[in-house]
């Protein structure tokens, strides 16, 4: 459809910009000369739009999401039944694809699943009989961040056990075209 305006919009041009009167002598290289300048100024003119709609075209294409962690619920002062709500925000201009979480927990582990609160969609690896420190939660082409729109992550429920020190919990965001970053966020002191 642009194309066709383009077109139309150099096909106008060409005809009011026209030379008043062609060539008069009887000479036909005269002729084909004129009409050779009035096509290489149209191709030029053509080829100079092209030039800028391809600028403009890579700009877009060369954009990345930025995405933002905000912590929408803060854990509960207890071990038990403890809980992380997350979201993401995408404040870039072109939309994330392919989101993935990695929960790190420094000073405790995370109990196996249990009743009350299953983990899924959140995958562990358990590492010591029934308890691990790594967690992950992945998106994959289901999610999709649009660009200036919030993404509540699906809440994720266990049960801590604290090893000693003070608990915290590293969350790794990474996702298609975006830099990976951690947060620290605390969660309590042995």
């Amino acid at each position: 459809m642009i194309l066709v305006i383009v077109l139309l919009v150099f096909g106008a041009v060409g005809f009011i910009g026209r030379p008043g009167q062609w060539p008069t002598s009887k000479n036909p290289v005269d002729q084909w000369m004129a009409l050779g300048t009035v096509y290489g100024g149209g191709a030029f003119l053509l080829a100079a739009f092209a030039a800028v709609l391809a600028t403009i075209a890579y700009v877009n294409s060369t954009e990345k999401p930025r995405l933002v962690l905000t912590q929408t619920d803060y854990p509960v002062d207890q071990l038990r039944d403890w809980r992380l709500s997350l979201r993401l925000e995408n404040q870039g201009l072109v939309a994330a694809r392919f989101v993935a979480i990695r929960l790190k927990f420094n000073g405790a582990r995370v109990a196996a699943p249990y009743a009350n609160f299953p983990m899924g969609p959140w995958i562990t690896v358990l590492e010591w009989r029934e308890e691990t420190t790594e967690t992950q939660w992945e998106g994959g082409a289901d999610v999709v961040i649009h660009a200036n729109w919030p993404y509540q992550v699906p809440l994720f429920k266990c049960e801590v056990r604290p090893s000693g020190g003070d608990w915290s919990v590293d969350v790794e965001v990474v996702a298609d075209e975006v830099p990976s970053f951690t947060t620290r966020i605390g969660i309590g002191r042995g």
